[in-house]
């Protein structure tokens, strides 16, 4: 067997089947099958897995996940459904809009122009209350009658009796300190003390129904003889003027003495006298006449005091006079004048 054909051994070798390799006409092993598609499959594993966990990969799927928002027209489309009355955001952008501003969709630049504060837009002149400055106020004190009348005995507005004396008038108002009558800040002051028998007055014209109203303040009234002394307060006939035919609010004192009593008297023409009360010197009295139609009817202390008194239908004027005997002292204030038409 040692001399074995060495042909036949080296053909042998050169048939024989190298290890792992199947011989011709062989099947392929079937585990190296199994091994190669397992590592394909691990590799194609790996390079999906790799592509899904990039972040471009990520936000691509994440924004095709998002439903896509409604656009401005199906967002107007379905408010013009829904509020058929209500504009529509596009509708109040151009509302919104100023003749000659463009639209921001328009504008090729991102950046937001500033809004011009010197302009308004008309949606906002709409819905915008705007308020009416209203004109200052001015504190203008009124003036009182009393300040008006009484700052001076007005030669305009005040005519002395009797006329025939010619009293003085200078810058306007009648020069009566002879006769008693004087002013004092609005105040009617008589005072005086005559040394023979004198009978003066101050009148005022007057017309239509008329509320007079004053206080007195009496601080001295007193006769030294026989003679009564009177202080008269009236409406009486006017052009031509008569200070006896009226209606009177009289003071009078009827006896001598510095404690005698003052009597408050009502007159008229053709009517009796009427005494209402006895009143001591230094007393202070409220006097409203209210001359309504043909009557004048007199308050005193805010009551009405006796009957009205009848008055002629003629002009009329407001009179304040007084009748002093001689060395006869008075001493009288009129605060508070005025007169108001009913």
């Amino acid at each position: 067997m040692a001399n074995s054909d060495p042909l036949n051994s080296r053909s042998k070798e050169k048939t024989a089947p190298r290890h792992g390799a199947p011989a011709p006409g062989q099947k392929p092993d079937k585990k190296i099958e199994s091994s190669v598609m397992v590592a394909i499959i691990s590799a194609v594993v790996t390079i999906v897995t790799a592509i899904l966990g990039s972040p471009l990969v990520l936000a691509l799927l994440n924004k095709t996940a998002t439903p896509a928002s409604p656009s401005m027209a199906e967002m107007g489309l379905s408010q013009s459904i829904l509020f058929p009355g209500m504009p529509t955001e596009e509708q109040l952008l151009k509302a919104a809009l100023t003749p000659g501003e463009s639209s921001p969709a328009s504008s090729s630049s991102t950046q937001i122009p500033e809004e011009d504060s010197s302009s308004t837009s008309p949606l906002l002149e709409i819905i915008t209350f705007t308020p009416t400055a209203l004109p200052p106020i001015e504190n203008t004190p009124i003036p009182t009658l009393a300040t008006s009348f009484f700052q001076c005995i007005a030669a305009d507005l005040w005519f002395p009796y009797p006329a025939t004396l010619n009293p003085e008038i200078g810058d306007g108002c009648w020069n009566l300190a002879e006769w008693g009558f004087t002013t004092d800040q609005g105040q009617l002051l008589l005072v005086h003390n005559p040394a023979q028998d004198q009978q003066r007055g101050i009148y005022m014209p007057i017309s239509g129904d008329v509320d007079i109203y004053f206080i007195i303040h009496m601080n001295e009234f007193r006769i030294r003889g026989n003679k009564g002394a009177f202080l008269h307060f009236g409406i009486v006939q006017d052009d031509p003027f008569s200070n006896f035919a009226g209606g009177f609010l009289s003071y009078q004192q009827p006896s001598p003495g510095a404690g005698s009593p003052v009597r408050v008297l009502i007159s008229g023409n053709n009517q009796a006298t009427q005494n209402i009360l006895i009143l001591e010197k230094g007393f202070q009295q409220e006097v409203l006449l209210s001359v309504y139609g043909d009557l004048m009817t007199i308050f005193l202390d805010g009551e009405p005091a006796g009957d009205p008194v009848s008055l002629t239908p003629t002009d009329r004027a407001f009179w304040i006079g007084y009748v002093l005997p001689s060395k006869g002292e008075i001493e009288v204030v009129i605060t508070d004048f005025t007169i108001q038409p009913r």
